[in-house]
């Protein structure tokens, strides 16, 4: 007969991460009816489905729709670039004027994936390349790290 010992350990690491995607949410005793939550669901599925179909875009003077290649843009991949057309953001002028927490959010809602990506340089590069100073931005980037 072999003894054998178990040890479970906490990995404080994999928690924090854990906890760090968490978020809060306050509960209440309020009774609430099935019918209440099921109309403040459709309320908030409209809502959404009207913000997420309104897109913004460029046209050129020939009346096409112009989309600037995102992925230039260090730390932007085409998986990341989709995610931003899907969010009305098509072009260096578009994601030059966007907040860093719009773009945050953007990555946190496509999953954790995502959510290892760092915004915070982007609209930065972007506003070099939509004023064509392509060295100033060859020259950020060399000094940034997978866009952070």
């Amino acid at each position: 007969i072999k003894e054998v010992e178990v040890v479970k350990e906490i990995d404080f690491e994999s928690l924090a991460g854990l906890m760090a995607n968490m978020q809060q949410v306050e509960v209440s005793r309020q009774e609430v009816s099935r019918k209440e939550v099921e109309r403040k669901a459709k309320k908030t599925k409209s809502t959404t489905a009207k913000a997420s179909t309104k897109k913004v875009t460029k046209k050129t003077s020939s009346g096409k729709k112009s989309k600037d290649d995102l992925t230039k843009i260090e730390g932007i991949g085409p998986k990341i670039a989709q995610l931003l057309n899907d969010a009305g953001i098509h072009t260096f002028e578009e994601l030059a004027v966007a907040s860093v927490s719009s773009l945050n959010k953007v990555l946190d809602d496509a999953g954790p994936r995502f959510r290892m990506h760092d915004a915070g340089s982007w609209p930065k590069q972007s506003a070099l390349a939509a004023d064509g100073k392509w060295d100033e931005l060859k020259a950020l980037q060399d000094k940034l790290d997978g866009g952070k």
